[in-house]
């Protein structure tokens, strides 16, 4: 009887450890498949910002490129992020959404800029201050959403090894 209760006591830790391995096994496989969807994400993005590039006068001793904000947040509508998991759906999320809105502000930027290089204008209207304002608050939104990108992208082991470029003068 002992040696029954032996052999059934070696089989039910044998299925236990099975079973744990196999759970293990299942999480991490799991675990890198969230994380390539999310590379697959980062890698589009990162296209997409080469893609939205144009390089102005190239060979030019000073190079100027130009950034394509309405195509880019196109793009950015592009990617497909159903497979990520919901965190970084969500992060995504925000940062196109932070794009939206500086696309919406940043056009009146080179209006603004004419403006401030006149002679104080921006000291003698407020609005004039409030519409400076409005750039500088898109991008730092843009910044933050990113970041908040990388840091969920993290979470599932994926390091984002570049910065989007900031650019001040969209099409």
């Amino acid at each position: 009887m002992e040696k029954k209760h032996g052999i059934i006591l070696a089989v039910v830790v044998a299925v236990v450890v099975a079973i744990t391995v196999a759970t293990l096994v299942f999480f991490r496989a799991y675990k890198f498949y969230e994380s390539q969807t999310i590379l697959t994400v980062i890698n589009q993005h990162q296209q997409a910002v080469k893609d939205c590039t144009v390089h102005v006068r190239p060979g030019h001793p000073k190079p100027q490129r130009i950034f394509q904000t309405k195509t880019f947040v196109n793009e950015l509508h592009n990617v497909d992020t159903s497979a990520c998991p919901k965190r970084f759906q969500m992060a995504w999320l925000d940062y196109v959404q932070a794009w939206e809105r500086k696309g919406e502000v940043t056009p009146d930027t080179a209006l603004v800029d004419f403006l401030y290089g006149v002679g104080g204008v921006y000291a003698k209207s407020s609005k004039m201050a409030d519409m400076a304002a409005e750039p500088h608050e898109a991008k730092n939104a843009v910044e933050q959403s990113w970041q908040r990108v990388e840091r969920v992208a993290w979470e599932y082991d994926v390091q984002v090894l570049f910065q989007p470029l900031q650019h001040n003068s969209p099409q």
